[in-house]
Order: structure tokens, then C-alpha cells, then sequence
């Protein structure tokens, strides 16, 4: 009825407001576990169905028909952005449905076009007919001349994720390895999980600023820091993807964490900086268009070290039948050939996988499908103010995937299928040191690294 009203303009300007936000919402309205294919193949056009529509009423000349929602509902509305972007096909459909997303939400709130009061008369170079931010042109931001010749670069990193989360494991040596005699590292952190990693990036920061969660207060103090490079980890939390679109630094650029190149959700940076070691396993239509330039670093891409504890030797060939080690209580024998599936999951395993892991099965009788959650990811997923809450809510939707993954197998099979429970990130990598293969459910991301290196 509201949408009737709206389109016969008699809608006030606060129920445009509220019928924006709500639409909104219900367009995101994203389940963690898709039940088939098809399924996925329908939320995308769903999806670019209505940000195509909210786009085309934007645009309108005279008397736009929604009102601009405000900073603070936008963000309330793409929560679950984020879980969009580990359903995708990472094929040339989703790359531009993350531009049409990325033009509607641009055009409901001009606050997500916001230049930096340190950046002024910014270069603007014409890239295939788009208006492209370049840098800083030299103009005040805020330091005399003599300040400026002894400042270090000043790179500022943020993420809700800054823990034993698979991006946390990948900035700690990052952060710890630039070198202080030309960089000086801030670490802007949302709320997150308080453990070891935390405490460890914490330390390794020349400053570590905690967040609020509101998207306008978050954004000034960032800004304030008047920062040389502001880098995000493309593995991204609803509040940083709105960050993403305002230039408050002079370079801005996405590192790899998770492997989405073009279709982590943020917008269009001006660099992302990935590994050489996974270039070959990425599609031309990764690696080209967009608005960023990709960046190759050689080898890992910086001083990466996996998380270890007491490493297993690996198993004799040709063993026996006895138990050969013990995780989470449950145990595993010398002739099991353990298939990790971890990463981004549940959102990360789509429908796609089901078949494979079927055929993986007949083909190996000795083969266990381990499902094994990233614990800080998972309760990351579904924060404490859920319906579903921290703790439940990874239980209900593991177990959800877990049966669409039997669903395919044979009943005879369903036992050698199986979800781990929570285990510390240090005794994963033992659980890695013994498996035949490891699956990543979501790009190709820290937990391929952490195989490799093991």
C-alpha cells in the first residue's frame, strides 16, 4: 500500500523514509544457507531487480520519489550486506550487480560521497567515461612545511575483525612488519572479539583507536587522523563497506584476505593488493574491470606465519587402523583421509559444492568430509543482539548446511560427513598438518595460506 502511495506521490517525506529503510531491509533479507542453485541464481536477480529500481527513481529530474534515508537507518538496512557477496558467483553478473549496489545506495544518502576536509582540489582523471579520485594535490592538510618533509607515512588499517578472525591473522604480521623508520600504522577496530589476537594486534599498532559502531561517528575519526593510506581487508563488515565509499585518505586500497577481488562488497578502491601465489587461480573477469588496479606481491604477499602449536608429524604410509590424533573430542584413525571444508562457511559452501563432495566420497572410501567453522568468523556472523544470538546462532546454521550437504550423499554416507566443533585457531593447524586436501568455502583466502605454509 505504502509503495501505491508513493508512486501516486502522496507519501509524506518521513514514510518515503521509513518505506526506504524497509525495502531496503527486505531486499538484504539474505539467508546464510542457500537450499539449491537456483536459489542463489534468484536472490541475485531479486537483488539487482530492486537496487536497479531504487537506482532509476533516484535518478529522476524533478521531485525524486524516495527520500534520502539517513546515515544511521542506511546502515541499520545492510547489515547483511556482506553475506551477498560469499554467495557470489564471482562471475561478470555479480560484478555488476556490485555496481548497481553500489550507484543505488550513492544516490540515497550523499553522505557516502563525502570527501575528506584534508583533501582538497583532488585530481580527477576521466577512466572509460567514470570520474576517478587519484590523490591528494599537495594542497594544506593540516601540517606546516618543516612538519611535512620529517612526517612518516601515515597508513591506517580498519575492520570489525581485528582478532583470531581470519583477517586478524593475516594483519598481525602485516601490521608488525611495516617498517617503522618510514610508516606509521594505526589500527581502527569496531567492537569485536577480546582474546589473544586482539591483544596482539593492539600492541603491534603505533595506535589503536576503538570504533563505535555508528557509521557517521566512525568515519570522523577516521578523518581526524588525517591518514597518507587507508587500507581495507576485502573479507568486510556492513559498517566498512559503507566506509569504503567516502575518500578519506588520499590512497585507498583493499588487501587480500578472502579473495574477492571485485565483489567484497566495498566500492571501488584505488589499489588491491593480493599474493603472485593465487593470481593463477583467479578468472579474467576477476582480474579485469572495475575501478581498482590490482597490485601483484610476490610470493605470500608479506611475512606470513600460519598459527601453530604442537605440530603433528605427518602419518606413516601405509599405517594401521590405530587413532592417530584427537580434536574436539573426536577421533581420527591412521587410514581416514581427512577433507577439510573451512573458511567462510556457511555462507561460502553454496549449493555448487554439494556434487562434488558426493563424487569425492565414491571416489575415495577412505575419504571424511570435516566441516570445520571458523569459531571468531562464525560468532561474528550472527552478533550478540541477533534473534539467533552468538552461540545458537552458528549451531542452527551449520547444521542447516550440513544437511543439504547429506541431503546428496547416500544414507550409508551421511556418517562420513560432519561438522567439528569449535577448536582454538593454534590446534586447527594441527588438524590441517594431517589432512590429504583442504577445501576454503569462499574464495581463496587465510585458510589457503595457513594450508600451503603447513
Amino acid at each position: 500500500a505504502m509503495v501505491e502511495m508513493r508512486d501516486r506521490g502522496v507519501l509524506d517525506d518521513h514514510g518515503r523514509r521509513f518505506l526506504g529503510v524497509m525495502t531496503l531491509r527486505e531486499a538484504l533479507h539474505i539467508p546464510l544457507v542457500a537450499e539449491s542453485k537456483e536459489g542463489v541464481e534468484e536472490l541475485w536477480l531479486k537483488v539487482e531487480e530492486f537496487f536497479e529500481g531504487v537506482l532509476a527513481r533516484s535518478r529522476k529530474v524533478l521531485g525524486r520519489s524516495e527520500a534520502e534515508i539517513s546515515v544511521d537507518e542506511l546502515q541499520d538496512a545492510v547489515t547483511t550486506l556482506p553475506l551477498l557477496f560469499y554467495m557470489s558467483d564471482s562471475g561478470l553478473h555479480s560484478l555488476r550487480v556490485c555496481s548497481v549496489i553500489q550507484a543505488a545506495l550513492r544516490a540515497r544518502n550523499s553522505k557516502l560521497n563525502y570527501v575528506s576536509k584534508f583533501l582538497s582540489l583532488p585530481d580527477i582523471l576521466e577512466i572509460s567515461g567514470e570520474e576517478r579520485f587519484l590523490g591528494w594535490d599537495g594542497g594544506d592538510r593540516g601540517l606546516d612545511e618543516e612538519e611535512e618533509e620529517e612526517e612518516l607515512i601515515r597508513v591506517g588499517i580498519v575492520s570489525q575483525y581485528f582478532c583470531s578472525h581470519p583477517v586478524g591473522r593475516l594483519s598481525l604480521p602485516l601490521i608488525a612488519s611495516l617498517p617503522r623508520d618510514k610508516f606509521h600504522v594505526t589500527v581502527f577496530s569496531f567492537p569485536t572479539i577480546v582474546d589473544s589476537w586482539a591483544e596482539a594486534i593492539s600492541w603491534s599498532a603505533d595506535h589503536y583507536i576503538r570504533l563505535p559502531s555508528s557509521f557517521p561517528l566512525a568515519s570522523s575519526r577516521i578523518e581526524r587522523a588525517n591518514l597518507d593510506v587507508l587500507l581495507y581487508a576485502d573479507h568486510s563488515d556492513a559498517v566498512s563497506c559503507l566506509l569504503s565509499y567516502q575518500r578519506l585518505a588520499p590512497v585507498q586500497a583493499a588487501f587480500w584476505s578472502r579473495g574477492a577481488v571485485r565483489n567484497s562488497g566495498l566500492a571501488d578502491l584505488d589499489y588491491y593488493l593480493m599474493p603472485e601465489l593465487v593470481e593463477s587461480s583467479l578468472s579474467p573477469a576477476e582480474l579485469s574491470g572495475g575501478g581498482h588496479q590490482v597490485v601483484l606481491l610476490s610470493g605470500f604477499g608479506l611475512p606470513f606465519d600460519p598459527p601453530r602449536h604442537n605440530l603433528l608429524d605427518p602419518p606413516a604410509a601405509g599405517g594401521g587402523g590405530g587413532v592417530r590424533s584427537t580434536f574436539g573430542g573426536r577421533k581420527f584413525f591412521s587410514n581416514d583421509n581427512l577433507y577439510l571444508i573451512t573458511g567462510s562457511l556457511p555462507p561460502g559452501l553454496p549449493p555448487a559444492y554439494d556434487s562434488a563432495l558426493a563424487n569425492l566420497l565414491n571416489m575415495d572410501p577412505s575419504a571424511l568430509l570435516v566441516l570445520v567453522p571458523d569459531e571468531a568468523e562464525m560468532r561474528l556472523w550472527n552478533p550478540p543482539h541477533s534473534a539467533l544470538g552468538a552461540r545458537l546462532g552458528p549451531k542452527q546454521w551449520c547444521s542447516r548446511l550440513l544437511s543439504r550437504i547429506r541431503s546428496n550423499l547416500d544414507p550409508s554416507d551421511h556418517k562420513r560427513a560432519f561438522i567439528m566443533k569449535p577448536i582454538p585457531v593454534e590446534e586447527r593447524s594441527e588438524l590441517l598438518s594431517i589432512s590429504e586436501a583442504v577445501i576454503e568455502a569462499g574464495g581463496r583466502g587465510v585458510a589457503s595460506l595457513e594450508a600451503i605454509a603447513l
